[in-house]
This record gives C-alpha cells, sequence and structure tokens, in this order.
C-alpha cells in the first residue's frame, strides 16, 4: 500500500508514484544499468498528514499566506516545525523497514519524487531533496520526513508560484529509496545542449559523488558529442579541485583531487561512447524530448540514477 518495488511502478500513475520514480521505472524497462529501489508512494504522504492530524493546519497556513498575513518564510518554517514534530505512522514504518531489509540495503539515497516534478512542462529540478550515504532505518525515516519537508521549503513554493501551480492544488509527494552506488567518477549527460541549443550530446564529468557538479562546487571535464556519430567535437579539462566521497564513520567528505589526475580526462573514448549511446536510447524512449541524465561510474559499469526533461 505504501512502497512499491520500482518493477511494479505503473508509468502512467504518476500520482502514485511520482516523477523521479516513473522515469527511473521506464529506466529499468529500457534495460539499462540501474541501482536497485524502491518506492515510498504519495499514499504514505497523505496517511502522515492524515495521522497526525496536520490537514486543517496547513490550510489555515494556506490561508494566512495567501491573504499576506504571514510572508514566505514564516509560512515554510512553521510548516517544516509541524512535520520536524510529528511521526511517521506505525503501518508505513513497518512497511518501509520490510522493504528496506527485502532488498539487503545498506548505504542509500533518498531521494524526493514529487508528482509535479520531472515533467516535459517543468522539471523542478533541485527543489526538492536529495540524500546520499544514508545508513540505516533510523536516519532513512528522518530523511524520509526531511524530504517532505522539502514540498515546502521556500524555494519550492516560489518555483510552484513562478510557473503558477496553485497551492490550493493537491500537491503531493513520493520519495524513492535507491541503492548508493561506490562513485568513481560522476556526471551528467544533457542530450541537446544547454549553452547552444543544437542538438548535441553535451557531458559534465568529475571525480567521486556528482553532488559537486549539480551544486555547481567544482569545474568538472566538458565532452561534446556529435549526435548521430557520438564523437567528441569538442573537449575540456576542468580543474577539478575537489570530491565528494563516503567514509565510515564519518558520511560524506569534500576531499581534495590528487595533482596527479587533476589533468587526466576523467572519461576515456570508450566509456563517453556508453554514455553517449545511452543518452540517445533515453532520449528516443521519450519520442525525442531532451533529456538531463544523472549516471556514476564504478568498477567499470555505468549507472543510470535519473533523468528529467531539459524544460529550460
Amino acid at each position: 500500500m505504501y512502497t512499491l518495488n520500482l518493477e511494479d511502478v505503473k508509468s502512467k500513475d504518476i500520482n502514485l508514484s511520482g516523477g523521479k520514480c516513473k522515469n527511473t521505472h521506464e529506466l529499468i524497462q529500457l534495460g539499462l544499468n540501474v541501482p536497485k529501489a524502491f518506492c515510498i508512494t504519495t499514499l504514505a504522504y497523505q496517511k502522515f498528514i492524515s495521522f497526525n492530524k496536520l490537514a486543517s493546519e496547513l490550510q489555515r497556513l494556506k490561508n494566512k499566506y495567501s491573504s499576506e498575513k504571514i510572508n514566505l518564510t514564516e509560512y515554510s518554517s512553521t510548516i517544516s516545525s509541524l512535520f520536524r514534530n510529528a511521526s511517521i505512522p506505525p503501518d508505513i514504518r513497518s512497511e518501509i523497514s520490510k522493504k528496506y531489509s527485502d532488498l539487503n540495503l545498506h548505504k542509500i539515497a533518498v531521494r524526493s519524487s514529487a508528482i509535479l516534478e520531472d515533467l516535459n512542462s517543468a522539471s523542478f529540478a533541485g527543489q526538492h531533496e536529495t540524500y546520499l550515504n544514508v545508513i540505516g532505518l533510523k536516519e532513512l525515516e528522518t530523511k524520509i520526513i526531511d524530504c517532505w519537508i522539502s514540498l515546502w521549503s521556500e524555494k519550492s513554493i516560489k518555483y510552484r508560484e513562478n510557473i503558477h501551480i496553485n497551492e490550493e492544488n493537491d500537491i503531493s509527494i513520493a520519495i524513492m529509496v535507491q541503492e548508493m552506488i561506490n562513485s568513481e567518477v560522476s556526471g551528467i549527460i544533457f542530450t541537446k545542449n544547454p549553452i547552444n541549443q543544437k542538438h548535441e550530446f553535451l557531458i559534465n564529468s568529475s571525480y567521486g559523488l556528482g553532488e559537486l557538479i549539480a551544486s555547481g562546487q567544482v569545474t568538472p571535464d566538458t565532452y561534446v558529442c556529435d549526435y548521430e556519430s557520438e564523437e567528441v567535437i569538442n573537449d575540456f579539462i576542468g580543474s577539478k579541485e575537489n570530491m565528494m566521497i563516503y567514509k565510515d564513520g564519518v558520511g560524506n567528505q569534500i576531499e581534495e583531487v590528487p595533482k596527479n589526475i587533476r589533468e587526466k580526462q576523467s572519461l576515456n573514448d570508450i566509456q563517453i561512447k556508453k554514455i553517449t549511446n545511452i543518452g540517445k536510447k533515453i532520449e528516443q524512449h521519450y519520442n525525442s524530448q531532451p533529456q538531463d541524465i544523472e549516471w556514476t561510474l564504478s568498477d567499470g559499469k555505468i549507472y543510470v540514477l535519473q533523468t528529467r526533461p531539459i524544460t529550460t
């Protein structure tokens, strides 16, 4: 009722699984190498609201915000406090615990999957939270609530306002719990160049986890590849000064990249070709809608973590 294996997510039922889980399910159906994962459905979020009797208070806060009796910061922070003082219902906790155990997960990524996320009309890229290298059920439960809270962050509310989604609409959120991969190199491939709008591949790659690329904290390598031949037509070797890695007992750490590998390409030609091939396969599946795809490399394997349409 509250969880689904990604293989069991129905592509048309985005209101249950959210955009990210739906898209990742489709990556599995394409036969791509995707880390094992499960979905915590929007029913869990809705039950959390009803179990803790939060609906009337959320409505009251919406009304006050809409009438400008409270500002955005107060609106968001009050909802955050309400959620942090609430608890996950026992039946949901039990179901999540079983699914977590059945998949034999250890280190996981906890990724928001809102029903309005990763759509052709709006990607919501970076608006909802993702947490990496989460360990154990207790930390997982904390991050689940943090993901639900991110639906009501200032930036998420403002984003919805900017694309004219009324707060009165039935917005909801699912969550993808995904196995963490020991990333040696990570990055993004755009199947349409976001800089010049040409139909060519643009790959960003750097060492360690991909978080520093996504947040703009590292200058990655950049490879521009012809769409048809998938051959590199331009490249730039970034400085790659830092990388994010996981250390037992410490968590996610940002460390300096050893100088002897900074000036080297983080990807070889064969790996670049494999990544462009993956990008083309995914874009064609989405009826040639250009895609923004996150991937990681570990032990010679390329894993696809998620895809979303390029909307800007």
